[in-house]
């Protein structure tokens, strides 16, 4: 038997199984398979009727199962599932509408059918908008209140309720998972098919070590594939709707031919700041370039706001190319988020290979890149593609340190000032610009620290700083413009603020399960790597060897230690927040996490090429335990500080599983390498440690743990015909903006129907705009889940009318839907209103306003006469011309602007002046960035009405009038553009010219 069988393999695959099992089977008190709540009842009304639990911390939609209702002559028993737990209420709502019930033996059963408790009709206690009840007999009829739709009926607990998991479920649920995990590490523990296997992967090794670029290009690309294989072979979509974002209609499905209503489970993910943003800003420019300009200018969101200037229109970046020529489709932007993966992995795999030649340790770097815990935190985020973009900088940087000839050398300069270059236009700026910082960074420590650069370090250096300076110059356009649009603008990090992790957490940064036990509803909370990278820095820092030979891994840690220092709250939060920028930031610990993300990869593929060498040697043991104590610890600290926090059932199986697998994985590879003729431990270790730690952070079509992992929605036509839109496009004869009723027409998702609006998401943002909303109460705009009521319509119509809103849209409901303040245009999939009191987009008075704050402005507003009016500050009024003052109730001379010419920077009109006055234009003001001509003569312009443009008009005439957006220097930052580009052209020519004399570098 022992000629045949491995025991320690199978010792291994054993324990492996049962890790594999244990989340199946701790959550088996979340599963709803096995407990049901059954209720017999007839109905007078069709609807949907719903049965809530709650484990004393309150109802809530997700501790609740649903059931359609219908009319049915005979009475039928409903049956919900529930999870386990100790139950302290329980509810049932019999209809989401009104209706009369008759209900009886309302019971628990198990899935056998045993009765755990049953509640006789005295036990359902009206709660809410019940009408009457009256017994009959073993039931109870109930009339719901007709002016109310959400009845609610409370069932009697006398004591808790505790429904319990055991042995018996435990099995059910494990042995699927744990049967063919073992049966898969057994066979592979078999000496006859792991020597197969080694002569395999040898053979493989000595094919592919010529070619190690095509390799971990190869290798990357089915990781991406494995991981995101829901978008790749089963129609999902990064840029579906149903990853928590809104878009045309108020609910799921959200846009026009969608039928999925089911909304993916991101935990709390920031999903928005793509779904709400980033999106359509593809869409803008490449309406913008199609026109023959640049892409400066967004006049589809908040009236108007710099599109450049925010610094995340990912403008620039050349894989954005794609979804700018596919106008925002949602296929585009999956293609790109696959080849930023695919890159990601690529590059981290490639430093691997460049700092140790191993290419073993950099295949294993490229698959755990695959899966980072990154992943689950940033689902759709923007964020992915600066993360996934910043290990180019490194690369680079390790492809310059070994560059043996000049022209080796102006490729990886050119290499590298690409890669920043990537990096700044990725769509972020809090990650990009820090990233950038950080990995420039340990590529300088890297050099200064390899001894084979020595006598080259400061030719490096050099060459490198003089490409720094013209990289500087070459996107000048981008950051100038960025801070010449924050300068005049607010944003959300106006007030600095340190939100930091705690460091003796550590161990989330490897999975952050670890972060989530200490939050509500286990949401997400920081970026992670995945415990494949954990084991292989635990080796690095255990390994005291490589400290010292090569120098490398302490380059890195030093690189690593200024972000980990701000990530983790080292420094005390009241000192970051005197850094400039950084204070700024806010997030922290998020930021600054993802800096360390490539750092450290970086570093744990270096522990485990490391590792490879030194599990082959007796004295290997004694490192193992070095590395058992360390991981220890980190956990045991972890356990202590988070004891007050309550731990989930999918955690209390998790964790063990990822400890049993960082315990055996070193162990397992030891005991392969140490006997070349049995190496079936080595290959057990391998083949189910790596899915362990990687499973989670893989997307999934159906997800069995939906909380912990991502099921990305379908793939959505983003420009599917509305029948509304195309009612209200024709209904629609001059300029004018759209807002939707309740939550329809979501913030930003008008760009898609080149509709201009008043909200947007855009983190920079006109100050004068924010504060007018402000007063006006239009929250909407700066909450942009707030909805538009239409009980509120008769005063937010008067407030909209300034904001030249011509148009609604509103749910569609049959019959009759009429709105105050609006007149039906006409129903389709949405029901279209026109307001009939909406002020012109730009139009000519006599007459001046003046007020002291906005609260002033909107009081002048609502108390006038509804017609337009211009409105300055007194503290701008005193710098004009004087002109007569007025009330807005008083007669004025009033004249509409006509021959309306918009370009995507430009808006110009004609207003024919019966004499002298001042023309407004209701498009955002922003102080020194417009370019203004008045019949063809450069003009001054002034902010009126609080938050928009205006010309004095000094006679009577007729007056063509054009306002072009160029921001303030952005013809000095092209000018140093193209003086950047220049000059970087001019030293790569000189470098390649140069004689080709090679120097000989050894490898790290």
């Amino acid at each position: 038997m022992k000629s045949w069988i491995d025991l320690r393999a199978t010792f291994l695959a054993l324990i492996l199984a049962v890790a594999a099992a244990l989340p199946y089977m701790t959550t088996s008190v979340e599963k709803r398979d096995y407990y049901f709540f059954d209720i017999t009842l007839t109905s007078t009304s069709t609807g949907s009727t719903q049965f809530f639990w709650d484990f004393g911390t309150g109802f809530t939609e997700y501790n609740s199962s649903r059931q359609p209702i219908k009319v049915e002559p005979e009475p039928v028993v409903y049956r919900f599932m529930m999870p386990m737990g100790r139950f302290t209420a329980l509810r049932f709502d019999p209809i989401d509408g009104v209706g009369h019930f008759l209900l009886s033996d309302a019971r628990i059963v198990d899935r056998n059918d045993r009765l755990i408790m049953a509640f006789g009709p005295d036990d359902l206690l009206p709660a809410a908008n019940i009408l009457r009840t009256e017994r009959h007999g073993a039931a109870l009829l109930v009339s719901t209140d007709p002016a109310s739709h959400d009845p609610i009926i409370n069932l009697r607990l006398d004591r808790p309720l505790v429904l319990k998991s055991g042995p018996r479920i435990w099995w059910e649920l494990g042995w699927p998972v744990a049967l063919p995990v073992f049966l898969v590490g057994f066979v592979l523990g078999l000496p006859v098919v792991a020597r197969r296997l080694s002569r395999f992967a040898a053979a493989m090794a000595a094919a592919v070590r010529p070619r190690p670029v095509a390799t971990l290009m190869i290798v990357a690309a089915v990781v991406v594939a494995i991981q995101c294989h829901p978008v790749i072979f089963q129609g999902r979509s990064f840029a579906s709707p149903n990853n928590g974002g809104h878009m045309l209609y108020e609910n799921l499905p959200a846009l026009p031919g969608d039928t999925d209503p089911m909304s993916a489970n991101t935990g709390s993910s920031d999903t928005g700041a793509l779904l709400f943003q980033h999106l359509y800003y593809p869409m803008v420019q490449h309406e913008a370039l199609c026109a023959g300009e640049l892409p400066l200018w967004n006049r589809y969101s908040l009236c108007g706001e710099p599109l450049l200037g925010q610094g995340q229109s990912m403008f620039g970046d050349p894989f954005n190319c794609l979804t700018i020529a596919a106008d925002g489709a949602a296929w585009a932007w999956d293609v790109r988020f696959l080849i930023a993966r695919w890159i990601l992995a690529v590059s981290l795999g490639g430093c691997v290979w460049q700092l140790t030649r191993k290419l073993g340790a950099a295949c294993l770097t490229t698959i755990g890149a695959g899966f980072l815990g990154f992943f689950t935190y940033r689902m759709v985020h923007p964020a992915n593609f600066s993360v996934c973009y910043s290990p180019l900088i490194l690369l680079a940087w390790t492809g310059l340190h070994t560059a043996a000839t000049p022209r080796r050398q102006a490729l990886w300069l050119a290499a590298l000032v690409g890669a920043n270059w990537i990096e700044l236009t990725s769509g972020t700026v809090k990650e990009a610009y820090m990233l950038m910082a950080g990995l420039n960074l340990a590529g300088v420590l890297l050099l200064i620290f390899r001894r084979e650069c020595a006598g080259r370090r400061l030719k490096i250096l050099g060459l490198a700083s003089v490409a720094g300076a013209g990289f500087v110059l070459l996107a000048a356009p981008a950051w100038i413009s960025f801070l010449s649009a924050w300068h005049h603008s607010m944003t959300g990090y106006d007030t600095p603020q340190a939100n930091v992790l705690p460091w003796a957490h550590l161990v989330g940064f490897f999975d952050d399960i670890f972060y989530r036990q200490t939050q509500k509803d286990e949401n997400v909370v920081a970026p992670a790597l995945n415990f494949l990278f954990f084991a292989g820095v635990l080796w690095w820092f255990v390994q005291f060897r490589g400290w010292r030979t090569p120098r490398i891994g302490l380059a890195l840690v030093l690189a690593a230690l200024p972000a980990f220092v701000l990530a983790f709250g080292v420094l005390p939060p009241a000192l970051i927040v005197k850094i400039p920028f950084v204070g700024n930031i806010v997030h922290v610990g998020n930021t600054f996490s993802c800096v360390l993300l490539g750092i450290v990869a970086v570093l744990g593929g270096l522990g485990v090429a490391d590792a490879w060498n030194r599990l082959g040697e007796p004295a290997g043991r004694i490192v193992i335990v070095r590395y058992w104590l360390l991981g220890a610890a980190l956990f045991l600290l972890y356990f202590y500080t988070s004891r007050g926090a309550a731990k989930s059932p999918f955690f209390a199986g998790y964790a063990p599983s990822l400890g049993i697998a960082l315990l055996l994985l070193p162990l397992g590879a030891h005991w392969g390498r140490l006997d070349p003729r049995r190496p079936g431990p080595l290959w057990v270790a391998l083949m189910l440690c790596v899915p362990l730690f990687s499973w989670r952070h893989a997307q999934y079509r159906k997800p069995y743990f939906d909380h912990y992992t991502f099921a990305p929605g379908p793939r959505s036509d983003l420009h599917a015909p509305s029948p509304a839109a195309k009612l209200l496009n024709q209904d629609k004869t001059a300029a004018g903006r759209v807002v939707g009723w309740s939550s329809t027409l979501y913030a930003s998702y008008n760009t898609v129907l080149r509709w201009e609006g008043v909200y947007g998401v855009d983190a920079v943002r006109s100050r004068h705009y924010h504060d007018l909303a402000d007063a006006l109460g239009l929250r909407r705009v700066w909450d942009w889940d707030w909805p538009n009521r239409e009980s509120d319509s008769g005063e937010l119509v008067r407030k909209y009318d300034l904001y030249n809103v011509t148009h609604y849209v509103a749910i569609h409901r049959d019959g009759p839907h009429p709105i105050d303040g609006v007149g039906l245009v006409g129903q389709a999939d949405l029901d279209v209103y026109r307001s009939p009191t909406a002020w012109p987009r730009a139009f000519f008075t006599d007459r001046m306003v003046g007020y002291a704050q906005p609260v002033d402005f909107a009081r002048l507003l609502m108390s006038g006469d509804g017609r337009p009016f211009a409105a300055l500050q007194f503290s701008e009024l005193s710098k004009r011309v004087a002109m007569p003052l007025s009330l807005p109730s008083e007669d004025r001379t009033i004249r509409p602007a006509h021959n309306y010419r918009f370009t995507p920077n430009t808006t110009s009109f004609v207003l024919d002046a019966p004499g002298r006055g001042v023309a407004v234009l209701t498009e955002t003001y922003y102080r020194d960035d417009f370019q203004v001509t008045l019949n063809g003569s450069p003009t001054d312009y002034i902010r009126v009405n609080h938050a928009f443009k205006g010309v004095i008009l000094p006679a009577a005439g007729r007056y063509e009038i054009s306002f072009h957006y160029w921001p303030q220097y952005f013809t000095l930052a092209l000018i140093m553009g193209a003086t950047g580009a220049g000059l970087l052209l001019l030293g790569f020519i000189k470098l390649w010219r140069m004689p080709q004399t090679s120097a000989i570098v050894s490898a790290a």
